[in-house]
């Protein structure tokens, strides 16, 4: 099963809109908001073995990038690493956009 955007968001957005750093913003900007924590993440820290992030707001986040980004993200992504860091989110995010466009 692959997860994707459930809404009829089109593929539009900028490139700027896709850069590493405005994904970095994003996914903290959700993550305050989710966490509902002032307290900042790193973009390196392991979102779940810090303790910061629990399974089901991990599922939270799929669905956000998945809407928010327009990308598919796989079961196997929140196994192999991929699903991480913010830092690696944000690579995954700027792969996918890269191979739909």
């Amino acid at each position: 099963m692959t997860l994707s955007s459930s809404s009829s968001q089109s593929n539009q957005s900028s490139q700027s809109d896709r850069s590493n750093q405005s994904i970095r913003r994003a996914l903290h900007g959700y993550l305050a908001t989710a966490l509902g924590s002032g307290s900042a993440i790193s973009d390196d820290a392991d979102l779940v073995r810090s303790g910061a992030v629990a399974s089901l707001e991990l599922l939270g986040l799929v669905t956000f990038v998945a809407d928010t980004f327009a990308v598919e993200v796989a079961p196997a992504d929140l196994y192999d690493g991929r699903f991480a860091t913010i830092a690696a989110i944000a690579e995954l995010v700027e792969e996918r956009a890269r191979d739909a466009g």
